[in-house]
């Protein structure tokens, strides 16, 4: 077996198949790519493969986690939020959630870091 490739049980014998990300209908890669161009920040290579890479993007001032979904919504829980606000804190950052949905992306901030920033406080 490859990494990128999984074996999928047949009827008769087995079938290997590549889960490449643009066969699942998204590009979570593209994805991180881009908001790093656009925020002037720098992609984390290998996040989430490893316990010290936090975060998908770094900025200065906050660290990014993105998601990326081909379909009409995508649930996000407590345990994930809580994941997140975690790692931006070990690294003295604002963390920030982003949600490519069919590619129109989406920020979403706890509401005390957007009050910080926004200087509405």
């Amino acid at each position: 077996m490859r990494i990128g490739d999984m074996l999928v049980p047949r009827e008769v014998g087995m079938k290997m198949v590549n889960l490449d990300r643009s066969y699942l209908g998204h590009d979570w890669k593209e994805t991180e790519k881009k908001l790093a161009k656009d925020v002037k920040g720098k992609r984390v290579a290998g996040s989430g493969s490893h316990w010290s890479s936090k975060g998908d993007v770094k900025h200065p001032e906050f660290l990014f986690e993105c998601k990326t979904t081909a379909h009409d919504s995508y649930a996000v829980g407590l345990k994930t939020l809580d994941k997140i606000v975690k790692e931006a804190q070990t690294v003295g950052k604002t963390p920030v959630l982003l949600l490519d949905i069919k590619g129109k992306r989406f920020v979403l901030l706890r509401f005390e870091d957007w009050e910080a920033n926004s200087g509405s406080k």
